[in-house]
Order: C-alpha cells, then sequence, then structure tokens
C-alpha cells in the first residue's frame, strides 16, 4: 500500500510536549465579621495581573512540528464577592454568596478558542456538618452565568475564528476536614 512521505508521517507522530507559563500575581483583601453566635458576614476583592501573561508557548519534542504560539495580551482584572454564613447549632453550617468576576480578555480579536471565558456572575450555595471535634464535612455548589463572548480571531497562518459562545458553569465540590 501506499505510505506517506517520512516527514509528513513524522509531522502526525505522538511527540512530548513542553509549556511554560508564569501564572499572574493576585492581591487579596478578605474581609470576615461575626455578627452574633450565628451569622457571619464575608467579602472579599482580588485583583489579579493577568497583564503579565502575553503569550502561550508549546514546543514541540518532535522536530517537524514548529511550536504552537497564541499571543494574549491580556488585561488585570478584578472579582468582587459576598456572603454569609449561618451556623443555627453546634453540628450544621449554611453558606450562600455572590460574586463578580471581570474577563481578563480585552476584545474579541484577542479571546482564544481555548479559553473563551468573558464576565462572569457566580452565585453559590455551601452547607457544612460539624461529625465531632475533630472531623467535619463540607459540600457546595457554585453556577456561573457567563457573559456571552464573540470572537473574531486571525490565527498566525491566516485562518480566522469568528463566531460567539453562550457559556455557564456548574461546579460541585466536597471535602473532609480531619483537624489533629
Amino acid at each position: 500500500g501506499a505510505q506517506a512521505v517520512p516527514p509528513l508521517a513524522a509531522a502526525f507522530a505522538d511527540s512530548d510536549v513542553t509549556a511554560g507559563v508564569d501564572l499572574p500575581s493576585t492581591l487579596s483583601l478578605s474581609l470576615f465579621h461575626q455578627l452574633n453566635d450565628a451569622w457571619a458576614v464575608l467579602a472579599d476583592f482580588t485583583r489579579t495581573g493577568w497583564s503579565s501573561y502575553d503569550k502561550l508557548e508549546i514546543e514541540f519534542d518532535n522536530v517537524y512540528k514548529s511550536p504552537s504560539v497564541e499571543e494574549n495580551d491580556w488585561k488585570n482584572n478584578n472579582r468582587y464577592s459576598v456572603g454569609v454564613s449561618f451556623t443555627p447549632g453546634s453540628q450544621w453550617t449554611y453558606r450562600a454568596g455572590v460574586a463578580y468576576d471581570e474577563t481578563a480578555v480585552r476584545n474579541a480579536e484577542l479571546r482564544s478558542a481555548r479559553i473563551p471565558g468573558n464576565d462572569r456572575t457566580w452565585i453559590a450555595l455551601g452547607l457544612g456538618y460539624k461529625v465531632s471535634n475533630r472531623l467535619a464535612v463540607d459540600i457546595g455548589y457554585a453556577h456561573l452565568f457567563v457573559k456571552d463572548a464573540d470572537i473574531d480571531r486571525t490565527g498566525a497562518t491566516g485562518d480566522l475564528l469568528k463566531g460567539s459562545y453562550e457559556s455557564s458553569v456548574d461546579i460541585l465540590s466536597g471535602q473532609v476536614v480531619w483537624s489533629l
């Protein structure tokens, strides 16, 4: 049978990759105030320095594959959140919160298909149960309402990705806390 030209076949062979990513700095200011024995309020402001994340470069060990470079030019962003915690007795704790998280993507031309996100609003609920003085269990649920995001990006080879994303995210979490 016919075989592909060796360099062409080699270009599509499995290969190890390397991608170094310097994650941005963050600055957070958090507040907690116990209103009484049962109620507490919480607030948080976080600034993330995404402007330092200028590109994502993926290098292949295969000599027939060129590096993949995605220019980002992101902006710094802010996240604002508030919440309440209600502990009516010694075992159960109920939590609720809301957050607004700004996107780091400047515009549709810089939006990536890898990370098509946009500004988002979080609604979160949580439940904690103190089994004993040393053991507690927590579960949480969050729904993210993501603003529709347009994309109009031209790739390095002249390819064009144009359209829009409609997104939402659901997060379910849990933890077991064992205190020594």
